[in-house]
């Protein structure tokens, strides 16, 4: 027993300068020099569990049990562990949900703990992580169709449906140089304006998985590739739709993370024009309207902030 504990203390002391971001506020608690032993042997305990409830496949409650235990230790001591151990973790749910014959529940635990492990998204690089958008788009397109058993009696799809797009914007960052090409690829053919369904539900495929936030070597493989097109279609096509609202939180999370790499000058009479017309104000006589702002007030002013 003594052994084992020494040698627990050897590994983190070894560990300990590799840690990707412990909560710095820790050693600001009573017996500071104990707590990274503590996380190292709470971490420990979890990456054992986690392995072991996969490979016996013992999801239900073991996988949900260990996985909110990881979460817990997140939040108690940050991310105290190695950049190894952290891809690892990513991969094992990435591996998970790619498999096609896992409940809603084990689904969801899973996208909540990509979420919880991407928040910090200095602490990985794209040559570090590489995600392939189709594992979502999948996930997506089974809640749109209802195709899968499991989900039919699910009560909360709108919900579930909201992780997924948490989790595939936290997971975009790391989409592959292609992506971007891959999604206009698939999903261009679908852009009719005279099919307003389809163009809708193109729009929200868009507005949840083209990668905004990329490194700026690869913006010629990003945004140059649909901002022009979008934009147009936006300034030619004014029916008041609710895949203009898709096109303008596009737009808007795209100047947000691209600040000072975007000249949007030679649009900016059509995006006021825009946001104006959207404001429905009273003309003349007429004091009131019945007409009700398409576009969120949150999207219109971060656009606004960024640009």
């Amino acid at each position: 027993m003594n052994n084992n504990s020494s040698n627990l203390e050897r590994c983190a002391d070894a560990d300990k300068d590799n840690l990707q971001k412990p909560d710095i506020y820790l050693r600001h608690l009573p017996c500071p020099e104990s707590i990274p032993q503590q996380a190292f042997t709470f971490f420990e305990k979890i990456r054992e569990n986690l392995s072991r409830t996969i490979q016996v496949g013992e999801y239900h409650p073991g996988f949900i049990l260990w996985s909110k235990k990881l979460k817990e230790f997140i939040s108690l001591y940050g991310f105290s562990f190695t950049k190894e151990d952290h891809i690892k973790l990513i991969k094992l749910y990435l591996s998970i949900i790619s498999s096609t014959d896992i409940s809603y529940s084990v689904a969801q635990i899973c996208f909540d703990s990509l979420i919880e492990l991407l928040q910090k998204i200095e602490l990985l690089t794209r040559d570090d992580l590489t995600i392939d958008w189709w594992i979502f788009y999948r996930w997506v397109k089974r809640i749109k169709n209802h195709q899968h058993k499991t989900f039919v009696m699910v009560p909360s799809l709108k919900e579930f449906e909201t992780v997924i797009l948490h989790c595939t914007q936290s997971c975009s960052p790391y989409f592959s140089s292609t992506a971007t090409q891959e999604l206009l690829d698939e999903f261009c053919p679908h852009l009719c304006p005279f099919d307003r369904i389809a163009i809708c539900d193109t729009m929200q495929i868009f507005d949840y998985f083209l990668p905004m936030n990329l490194p700026p070597h690869l913006h010629d493989q990003g945004f140059k590739l649909w901002l022009p097109e979008f934009f147009n279609l936006w300034e030619n096509i004014n029916n008041e739709t609710i895949w203009e609202a898709y096109l303008v939180n596009l737009f808007s999370r795209l100047a947000w993370y691209n600040i000072g790499y975007i000249d949007w000058t030679p649009w900016l009479n059509q995006i006021f024009t825009h946001f104006l017309r959207g404001f429905s104000l009273p003309i003349g006589k007429t004091q009131k309207t019945t007409k009700k702002f398409i576009y969120s007030m949150g999207d219109v002013a971060q656009w606004t902030v960024a640009m």
